[in-house]
């Protein structure tokens, strides 16, 4: 089992990180990103410990980017 880290800037300033467990070979970013945050179709943000996220990128067990 791996592990991705997802990195979000969030409006506050603040930079916040999570890790996602994956078993799937090839999980995507985007995937591993909406596992942890909400979405908010009504006023169209995303957010992460009710903050809102601005950018988010992942990165692999060894800080290798992960598109």
């Amino acid at each position: 089992m791996d592990v991705i880290v997802v990195v979000m800037h969030l409006l506050n300033g603040s930079v916040a990180e999570a890790t996602v467990s994956i078993t799937a070979p090839k999980m995507l970013c985007q995937d591993a990103f909406k596992k942890i945050a909400v979405f908010d179709t009504t006023n169209s943000e995303v957010r992460y410990k009710g903050q809102t996220v601005l950018l988010n990128y992942c990165k692999d067990k060894n800080g290798k980017l992960i598109r």
